[in-house]
């Protein structure tokens, strides 16, 4: 929500305004005779006001206007305040630059401000609950309302607000501000006129003028005629010393755009133009503008010419022209890129050196804390000592297992080859058959070596009525190594052929370790066998194949030990 407060010799207006537009607008008497200061510290404002914008003329606002050679925007600005400043009082200065079409040199208009009027001004909004955020003319406000409601219009126009004590003006070119003048009298001459033609105190007069009409006494209408030529003078001298001054002959204003409570006085706006030789029309501030909660308000103030041409257009304003703060801000900026952003960063290294100091503090207290937990004290054992015994145990515990355990591999290693054999006989006892595996084992011998156990059995097989001797022989082998997985390989040695029955040796070997087979899904079938060392690749082979059976004529068996390349074995099947 923003606020903007305009200050006159004769009321205080107020609106207050946000995105969607004006929400609020309230005027405030001003005493005769009295400080508008004073007055606006004392208004009963609406509170808290937040940021304000404040349109007011001064004693203490000289405009003034300036010819400069084409420089730097920084250059130009330290000669401008170089210029402006004077050493007796602090002022403020601010400038804004006319565009004059067909200008070699830099037209600006200036406004010097005391600063004893901001302080002023700071601390009667204070009292409201405000905070200056801009100070400029009122015709700046008259202009951005023209901007505002009007637009770019061609060649030149006199913008005049009629008040009661002064005439504020702007003359434009273009739609472009090209100068900004107050000047005297006002409308009060042609009160004091009135007062004296009738003989009446300055307010019944007052009233008498706002009540004129067409069919006033032709005194009356002579005193406005009067009042109107000393206006008209007064704009004309202000157009010739604009020329002169801006050295812009193509200034030649062809209409006049009006506000003010003065210009309201009946027969002004056509004596003026008759006089001026010019277009008169009044400015309309509400002209687009929304108004949410004052519509009651607005119906008494929509009269035109308008006074609050000057409020408003300052409130629609993005930016102010001429703002007396743009020192104060520039000065601010200024500190914060320099001194200002040192002395923070000063404070910041500061703090955090004193937060290292205190985080060091803690850290040592924790640490002395963690240390007299870890080491104890004399009359309560610590972490370090406990766990220190308790490791001494678990080393002990340790020890004893390990000798446990290696006591315990030993025994199992003598007592493997005894129960392999028994598990192996109980195995060919049951592959064994009279009827249809007539297989007879004669002896057996058991060896033990390095992580395996190597079985050699020997026999003889005979033949049956429906099978001969070899076939009875081969599903002896298939039958011997699915009874009994331990089994990792097995190989055949060479026996002599006898005509009624077939003899066999069988060297099986059987590992602590078994070994691991990778059967492929698809055809043809392979197999990838990782054997322990000390396995003979092909027995292991044949192993993995003969459990891996299926209706092919052979299988590839990839037989790995560990550190050495895999070999590729082809295992034949016999029908």
């Amino acid at each position: 929500m923003l606020t903007t407060v305009e200050v006159s010799s004769r009321a205080i207006r107020l609106i207050r305004t946000d995105a969607t537009g004006v929400q609020d607008f309230e005027h405030f008497p001003v005493p005769a005779g009295s400080d508008p200061l004073q007055a606006l510290e004392n208004a009963p404002l609406p509170s808290p006001l937040g940021k304000v914008r404040v349109v007011m003329s001064h004693d203490d606002m000289l405009l003034r206007t300036m010819l400069q050679s084409p420089t730097s925007p920084e250059r130009l600005d330290r000669l401008v305040h170089f210029e402006l400043q004077n050493g007796d009082e602090p002022v403020a200065v601010s400038w804004f630059s006319a565009e004059v079409p067909g200008a070699d040199d830099l037209r600006l208009l200036t406004m010097t401000i005391k600063q004893k009027l901001i302080d002023q001004l700071k601390r009667a909004l204070a009292k409201h609950g405000g905070k200056l955020a801009a100070l400029t003319h009122p015709a700046i406000g008259l202009y951005e309302t023209y901007r505002a409601t009007v637009g770019v219009e061609s060649g030149s126009a006199i913008l005049a607000d009629i008040g009661g004590t002064h005439v504020h003006l702007a003359l434009v070119h273009d739609g472009n501000l090209v100068f900004v003048r107050t000047q005297t009298p006002g409308m009060d001459e042609l009160v004091r006129g009135v007062a004296e033609l009738r003989t009446l105190p300055e307010n019944d007069a007052a009233a008498l003028v706002a009540k004129l009409g067409k069919g006033a006494p032709s005194d009356l209408h002579e005193a406005i005629k009067r009042q109107v030529s000393q206006i008209a003078g007064v704009l004309n001298a202000n157009v010739r010393f604009a020329k002169a001054q801006l050295k812009f002959d193509a200034l030649d204003p062809k209409t006049i755009w009006l506000t003010g409570a003065g210009a309201q006085v009946h027969g002004f706006i056509g004596a003026l133009g008759e006089r001026m030789g010019m277009t008169v029309k009044p400015l309309n501030p509400f002209s687009g503008i929304r108004v949410s909660s004052a519509g009651d308000r607005l119906d008494r103030h929509s009269a035109l010419p308008s006074p609050w041409a000057v409020a408003i257009g300052m409130a629609r304003a993005k930016d102010v022209t001429l703002d007396a703060l743009a020192d104060e801000r520039s000065r601010t900026r200024e500190f914060w890129q320099s001194k200002g952003a040192l002395r923070v960063a000063a404070a910041v290294v500061a703090a955090l050196f004193v937060l290292a100091l205190v985080r060091q503090e803690l850290n040592i207290a924790g640490a002395q804390a963690s240390i007299a937990t870890l080491n104890g004290t004399p009359d309560a054992p610590g972490l370090v000592p406990v766990a220190k015994a308790k490791r001494k145990k678990l080393d002990e515990l340790s020890t004893t297992k390990g000798l446990d355990t290696s006591r315990l591999a030993w025994i199992d290693g003598e007592r493997r080859p005894g129960r392999v054999a028994l598990e192996l006989l109980g195995a060919i006892g049951s592959q064994s058959n009279p009827t249809d595996c007539p297989v007879f084992l004669q002896s057996y011998k058991v060896t033990r070596q390095p992580g395996l156990v190597t079985v050699e059995i020997q026999g003889h097989a005979e033949g049956t009525g429906k099978f001969a001797t070899d076939h009875v022989l081969h599903t002896f082998e298939r039958g011997l190594i699915k009874r009994y997985p331990p089994i990792v390989a097995i190989k055949q040695r060479p026996q002599p052929i006898d005509s009624s029955r077939q003899q066999f040796h069988y060297v099986l070997t059987i590992s602590d370790q078994p070994a691991e087979a990778k059967v492929s899904t698809g055809k043809p079938l392979t197999i990838d066998l990782t054997v322990p060392n000390g396995v003979e690749a092909e027995g292991a082979a044949r192993v993995a194949a003969l459990r891996a059976r299926t209706d092919q004529d052979s299988v590839t068996v990839q037989v790995a030990r560990p550190g050495s390349k895999p070999q590729s074995v082809q295992i034949p099947f016999k029908n």
